[in-house]
């Protein structure tokens, strides 16, 4: 009854296919207006159909029926260009340094530390500093390799197809 409305089962049906995505890339998407957008999300989490979680001052929102629930945590961050850049170039090169992930990751320095804090915060991934060099691997390997198989389709970008293609000629 909730999902009759066309305009309503069209946002139910984004967030189910793209979990994790944010109020604004929901306006983007839709091509609605933000009053309208926010009724429609307001009745779908009241009919228990989606959930809105706030992750470093932006909404995001999750079908309530997510198969693990751990990827909530994720997948905000592999929907942000800069934080999806550091979490599969952490995964290529486990034990990356801060100035190897700087190189690959084509952000400025202050940029790419306060990423990797809230990263760390997340526990997503994970610092092990010895001497004068830290460096740098994923929290859970399992759980980044699942949620960018599982939800591939709306992650896609060239990043995450070179990072399926290194999982492949590394599983041989």
């Amino acid at each position: 009854m909730v999902l009759n409305l066309e305009s309503r089962r069209k946002i139910y049906e984004t967030i189910e296919k793209n979990p994790g995505i944010h109020f604004r890339e929901l306006l983007k998407i839709l091509n609605m207006n933000t009053g309208e957008l926010q009724y429609h999300l307001n009745v779908l989490i009241k009919n228990n159909l989606i959930s809105e979680k706030e992750i470093d001052n932006l909404k995001v929102y999750f079908p309530i029926k997510m198969p693990n629930q751990m990827m909530k945590t994720v997948l905000p961050y592999l929907r942000n260009s800069i934080t999806k850049r550091i979490i599969i170039n952490i995964a290529m090169n486990p034990g990356i340094t801060l100035i190897g992930l700087y190189s690959m990751v084509n952000t400025s320095k202050k940029t790419l530390t306060n990423n990797l804090t809230k990263l760390k915060e997340r526990k997503i991934i994970r610092e092990i500093c010895e001497e004068k060099e830290c460096r740098y691997y994923l929290y859970d390997e399992e759980l980044i390799i699942n949620t960018l198989t599982t939800y591939r389709e709306s992650l896609f970008d060239e990043l995450v197809g070179k990072f399926m293609e290194f999982m492949e000629r590394n599983r041989k």
